[in-house]
């Protein structure tokens, strides 16, 4: 890992790297430390029934190839920087003090996150105008197709949550007889009404089951009887860690805001319902700010001299932010229970429940429910965008507004046992794993399963994934 970051680039001489890689070159990688020291960082993760103990760890070769990429590109770009490092043997420091990584802070916070239906409709329509013109669209046959693909989608869901409320268990025929009828009545989109081309199009995106019944992709989970919907309303947070891998800077871990679930988990399990499992989760961001402050830690006494640590320049943000909470659970929870049980930080910052929003802590039976009962108005939801299985570099610096959070983490080794790990479990070094994420609406016939995260166990990796890829995979 580290050598791919010494380069001619990085400042080294010709000779020296020669030297190194031929020294490399005899190690043996498959072997890994037996002990861990105290300033080794761990955290713990479910994994195979059990926990293990992970320390994450930045490929520097990656963090080169952003730090070099991002030289060239202001937009997306932010800097770490130790100014009075801990450790000079850190890639910050090698890097003359600092280092580039990807700006990530949302900026669609403004407008509203839950949206009625006839703004929807209207998004949705234009996206059926728009296939119906596809042919005249001047753009390359691969990212016309992807377009196309795209736009298929979204009239696909719309359609199907159309039929849900407008046309259940009605023939394909009759559908399309319905549908026309309601386009003949919206103001905008009355032109498409009875159109042939219309006509074809919504026949394609249907298909037959077994019955002769149409079947659109349906935009929600069919079995909802054994769920609830748990909101934890505009939880302030304080002082959270910005540095969501050595790679970004801004919105917090996602896989840490995971953390803080399963503790709650924990906690209501232990003291509250035994029988309480999380099974998936949504975010809701309403306010976020970043801040650059430095963490001054107490003096401490060593060997008997008194120690005066160096002082760690860090990144902070304050955040507000709504989850809500997909769980099986054979009783409610009161409001009560639900505060006594939340843990006290997330992502390291401090967070600070409203007193006046208690009476929003409860459950609701879906999940579009659970969002309308949120006392802030505005922000975004949080989702996963579709993720290739390489990191599209160069895709993501050409985005204006970029949204990148760490999801989870990929083991660089088997876990085995070590000296020295936390409450005795395997231990792995792990790097963390980068997605890009999406700020949408959530509207009354939105797929929940898009907006819904859960954790996925993976034979090297611990990741977090949309609920609808989850059940893909399955």
């Amino acid at each position: 890992l580290f050598l791919g970051m010494i380069t001619f680039s990085a400042g080294m001489f010709k000779k020296d790297y020669g030297q190194l890689q031929s020294l490399f070159k005899k190690w043996k990688f498959e072997k890994t430390i037996k002990s861990l020291h105290e300033d080794i960082r761990q955290v713990r993760v479910p994994y195979k029934q059990e926990y293990i103990a992970l320390t994450p760890v930045p490929a520097h070769t990656m963090q080169r190839d952003i730090h070099l990429a991002l030289s060239k590109n202001n937009v997306n770009k932010t800097t770490v920087s130790h100014s009075r490092a801990a450790s000079v043997g850190s890639l910050v420091s090698a890097a003359a003090g600092k280092v580039f990584a990807l700006n990530s802070q949302p900026k669609r916070l403004l407008g509203p996150h839950t949206i009625q239906g006839k703004s929807f409709q209207t998004r949705e329509l234009s996206a059926l105008e728009s296939l119906l013109n596809s042919d005249q669209m001047l753009l390359t046959p691969n990212i016309k197709q992807a377009r196309e693909k795209k736009l298929r989608k979204r009239v696909q869901d719309f359609l199907g949550s159309w039929m849900q409320l407008y046309a259940p268990e009605k023939s394909i025929d009759k559908c399309i007889e319905l549908f026309h009828y309601y386009l003949s009545k919206t103001k905008s989109w009355q032109h498409l009404a009875y159109n042939p081309e219309v006509t074809r199009v919504v026949r394609s995106l249907f298909t037959i089951n077994d019955v002769g019944m149409p079947l659109a992709k349906t935009t929600t989970i069919t079995d909802n009887s054994q769920y609830r919907y748990l909101l934890l309303p505009a939880l302030s947070v304080s002082n959270a860690n910005a540095i969501n891998s050595a790679y970004s800077v801004g919105l917090p871990s996602i896989i840490g805001i995971w953390g803080f679930l399963h503790a709650f988990e924990r906690n209501v399990q232990q003291y509250c319902v035994p029988e309480f499992k999380l099974d998936g989760f949504a975010i809701c961001l309403h306010q976020f700010s970043l801040h650059n402050r430095g963490l001054t830690r107490e003096e401490d006494l060593k060997n008997g001299k008194l120690v005066t640590p160096a002082i760690l320049p860090t990144r902070q943000c304050d955040l507000e932010l709504s989850i809500v909470i997909k769980c099986r659970v054979v009783k409610p929870l009161s409001e009560q229970q639900i505060l006594a049980c939340l843990p006290n930080t997330l992502c390291q910052g401090a967070i600070y429940p409203a007193i006046k929003n208690i009476e929003h802590f409860k459950m609701f039976e879906n999940l579009f429910e659970a969002a309308q009962a949120v006392p802030t108005r505005n922000g975004c939801w949080l989702t996963k965008a579709e993720m290739n299985s390489e990191v599209d570099l160069n895709g993501w610096l050409e985005q204006k507004s970029l949204l990148i959070g760490n999801v989870g983490y990929h083991f660089l080794e088997q876990p085995i046992n070590k000296a020295n790990s936390i409450n005795e479990l395997s231990h792995c070094f792990a790097e963390p794993v980068l997605a890009q994420l999406l700020e949408q609406r959530l509207h009354a016939t939105s797929n929940e399963a898009d907006f819904l995260w859960v954790l996925r166990q993976l034979d090297n990796a611990v990741i977090l994934d949309s609920w609808s890829n989850n059940e893909n995979s399955k």
